[in-house]
């Protein structure tokens, strides 16, 4: 149960108890509100290469598309997607777990952003899509390197999604006042609805 309260002004030993048991149940409602938003950013993840997945079979079983090699394969990259997502899905388990302490090192940004932006370049190539990378010269950040190639590449996956073939994609990071950002941005916008 939550929000139970314990009554304070009894012997001091019960107190605590009261107080611990307070802490527990702030804890544990904190960790069932991220679990519940864990559950529905891995459902926002899936939904969107299934839809494209289900909608390229089901036009080429209904003779809508032509079944092409080159249909065939994009939707194997499809699959491709929705394994990745799973195998990030365990991924995520394991960042959750409380045991899990994140590996801090020293990160070159330039190379940081020459791997992040390569990820993308057959991509950005086949679609006419302007990339833009800049990083401020010499710059070396403390970080755990793969939790921030994740956390970029998927802010990065959502702008070449949401951008249309020939526009422009941007990526620069910077440090001001001792903070150091990543900046992307694209010309492309998700729908309303």
């Amino acid at each position: 149960e939550r929000g139970v309260s314990f009554a304070e002004g009894g012997a001091r030993e019960l107190d605590l108890i009261g107080k611990s048991a307070g802490v527990l149940q702030r804890k544990l409602a904190d960790e069932e509100r991220l679990r519940g938003q864990w559950a529905a950013d891995v459902a926002h993840d899936l939904r969107t290469p299934l839809a494209a997945l289900r909608s390229q079979l089901e036009a080429m079983t209904d003779g809508v598309l032509p079944v092409t090699p080159d249909r065939l394969q994009r939707a194997s990259g499809e699959l491709a997607r929705v394994e990745a997502l799973v195998t990030d899905l365990g991924e995520l388990s394991r960042i959750e777990s409380p045991g899990m302490k994140p590996v801090f090192a020293e990160v070159d940004a330039a190379r940081f952003l020459v791997e992040l932006c390569g990820r993308f370049s057959l991509e950005a190539q086949r679609r006419r899509i302007d990339v833009s990378c800049s990083c401020a010269p010499g710059l070396v950040v403390e970080a755990d390197s793969h939790l921030l190639h994740r956390a970029a590449t998927n802010v990065l996956q959502n702008a070449f999604q949401h951008v249309a073939d020939g526009g422009r994609v941007g990526v620069a990071i910077a440090s001001r006042d001792g903070t150091v950002s990543i900046r992307v941005e694209n010309t492309g916008a998700i729908p309303e609805d």
